[in-house]
Formats: structure tokens, C-alpha cells, sequence
């Protein structure tokens, strides 16, 4: 151990000695600027009271601006103050991603291919659409859950059948995409399927409607998951 050596408090480096020495932290580096500098009237306008009350005004109105930019924080998507095209820009400029559009509904074809349909209702090589479907841009509030899902770290980067949950019941619980407290992942289910298809199986207790957008974002790959698989949601 002589070829230690140990620096006060306690530090060491590959065996060299190396000084440490802490500096205060500056105020003004640690206390944000909440109250502005007013604007002031000369002495020889004070007595003017359409002039003063210019002024009050001024000032009244530079405050409120700069109330609004101190909180809004703009880094954090899940704020009340963050919607609408400023949710936009925020999500594109800083985070690299568009608010998406999500498709509701199906349609299927049926072709007219020898043998597929009975003689006499449909014509050779012709088809027929069944079913509608609508196109929607998605809601702030459903916009918020898919940056949530793909943001956030607290989960880690490996996918996993815990990590999958989370982020489901993070979608279907977190209005605006405020992360609730999860304790448990009982009130979803995974299942792998032989032909790498993944069924999300999810209780019945949970709004149909949010049950469908989250099947609906996750076929337009608005919310980010292994390509390798094919996922679908069911209620049980």
C-alpha cells in the first residue's frame, strides 16, 4: 500500500495525488430573474397622470411576459401551457417528432379472381370495397401520451414484457401524458404468438375509446416499438 496515495478527503487516482478545491456557486447563477427592471417616469412628468399611467401599464404588461416565458418550460411537453402549435413546434424543434394522424376504421377488398365468389355477383377483375374508415389528427391530450411513450426514460432502453406494460398503461392512464404512479402491471397482458405477432391484452375497465386510439397509434407507428413484431390490442 505505499505506492497509495490518498488525497484529503479521501480521493484517489490511479495512484497520483490530485488537489481538490470547491468554489461557491454565484446567486446569480442559481436565482432565476422573476421581477423585471420597471420603467420610470423623468421628475418633471411625474404630475402627469394620462403619461403615468402609460407607464404602470408598460409595466404592467412586460411582468406578464416574462411571468409567462419563467414558467413556461418549454422542455417539458406534459405542461398545461404547452398546447396547440406551440405543443407542435416544441415536439419538432426539440424532441424530432410530428403530431401524427391516425387512421380509424378498416376497409377490406374483395377481388374478382376465378373462384373466390359465387358465378354472377361480382364481375371478373373487378373488386369491391367493404367497411369505411376515417382519418384524424390526433387530440394534444393523445399527442402528449405518444411523446410520452417514446420520451420517456425512466423505464430503460431494453424492450421487455414489463417495459411493453408500462408504457401501455402509461398511454391509457396518463392524461396529457402526465405518468401516473404505477405499482403494479397486473391489468395488462402479453402474449407472443408462433408468427411474431404480439396480442396486448388489456381490461375491460379501461375506456374503449383510448383501447382503440392506442391500436390506432400503434399501427401508424406513432408510438415507437420493435419492428420485428406485429401488435394489436384486445380488451378482456
Amino acid at each position: 500500500m505505499d505506492d497509495e496515495y490518498y488525497v484529503d478527503p479521501g480521493y484517489w487516482v490511479d495512484g497520483y495525488t490530485v488537489s481538490y478545491q470547491d468554489f461557491p456557486v454565484p446567486t446569480w447563477a442559481v436565482i432565476p430573474v422573476t421581477q423585471i427592471l420597471p420603467s420610470y417616469l423623468y421628475q418633471q412628468y411625474n404630475d402627469d397622470p394620462d403619461v403615468g399611467a402609460f407607464f404602470t401599464s408598460y409595466n404592467t404588461t412586460a411582468q406578464a411576459y416574462l411571468d409567462y416565458l419563467t414558467n413556461l418550460n418549454l422542455p417539458v411537453w406534459t405542461s398545461i401551457s404547452i398546447t396547440d402549435s406551440l405543443l407542435d413546434w416544441v415536439a419538432s424543434s426539440l424532441y424530432g417528432f410530428n403530431r401524427p394522424v391516425l387512421t380509424f376504421g378498416g376497409v377490406t377488398l374483395t377481388n374478382g379472381v376465378y373462384n373466390s365468389n359465387v358465378y354472377d355477383l361480382l364481375p371478373y377483375d373487378s373488386a369491391v370495397i367493404h367497411g369505411t374508415s376515417s382519418i384524424v389528427t390526433v387530440s394534444d391530450d393523445i399527442f402528449k401520451r405518444c411523446l410520452t411513450w417514446n420520451l420517456y426514460k425512466g423505464d430503460g432502453f431494453q424492450f421487455n414484457v414489463r417495459w411493453l406494460k408500462k408504457r401501455v398503461i402509461r398511454f391509457l392512464s396518463g392524461f396529457n401524458g402526465v405518468s401516473p404512479r404505477i405499482d403494479n402491471t397486473y391489468n395488462v397482458s402479453v402474449t407472443y404468438n408462433s408468427n411474431k405477432s404480439i396480442v396486448i391484452g388489456v381490461k375491460s375497465f379501461y375506456a374503449p375509446d383510448i383501447v382503440q386510439v392506442l391500436q390506432a397509434a400503434i399501427t401508424a407507428q406513432a408510438v415507437q416499438l420493435p419492428f420485428q413484431y406485429n401488435f394489436s390490442v384486445v380488451s378482456i
